[in-house]
């Protein structure tokens, strides 16, 4: 009898913050002003598990890929699932008073990524001038969640804010691409006498 088992885990977590802002403050200034606050995280995670048995008789093979990915989540516990925490992306003016001879941009951005590939194969081949025989089996398991919060604002300005030209945006643009591949051989051969 052969009996062979492989498997590989991995779990890849981000979490965080990124606040661009003005405060309860007073600015006067010659020219443009920029609050800005950006965020870019990448996960790329491969996993590979292989599992390989050859013996005489009877031969089983296993193999399994697990990987777990998150931004934004906190990681899911066997028997519980996965807990948001987002990743927090702000720009803002609250509470002041601004004057510009130029524009006023606020700007928030985000952009997450996750790219994960996961492989799991088994291959399991018994030979035998007996009865005999083979079993594989594979999975392979990917799971990606992304969660963000962007925000871009201008509030409780009772001073003013006195600019020719105010701009406020906030963008996300986050990604997942996930390959999960399982694969499985088994066989059992005897060879012919002559």
């Amino acid at each position: 009898i052969s009996v062979s088992g492989a498997g590989a885990e991995a779990t890849n977590i981000i979490l965080g913050s990124t606040t661009a802002y003005i405060s309860e403050s007073s600015i006067n200034h010659y020219g443009d002003i920029n609050v800005e606050a950006r965020d870019s995280s990448t996960i790329d995670a491969t996993i590979v598990g292989v599992a390989f048995s050859f013996g005489p008789g009877i031969g089983a093979s296993i193999g399994a890929g697990v990987t777990q990915n998150l931004i934004g989540w906190k990681a899911a516990t066997y028997g519980e699932k996965a807990t948001s925490e987002p990743v927090e992306v702000k720009a803002y003016i609250q509470s002041s008073k601004v004057e510009a001879t130029g524009v006023l941009t606020i700007d928030a951005q985000s952009r997450q990524v996750i790219t994960a590939k996961d492989w799991a194969i088994a291959v399991a081949l018994s030979k035998s001038v007996e009865p005999g025989g083979a079993g594989s089996g594979a999975g392979a398991s990917a799971y990606n969640k992304v969660k963000v919060e962007v925000s871009a604002y201008a509030s409780d300005n009772r001073k003013g804010i006195d600019l020719d030209r105010v701009i406020i945006k906030a963008k996300d643009d986050s990604e997942i691409t996930a390959i999960a591949v399982g694969g499985s051989l088994a066989g059992s051969f005897a060879p012919q006498g002559g």
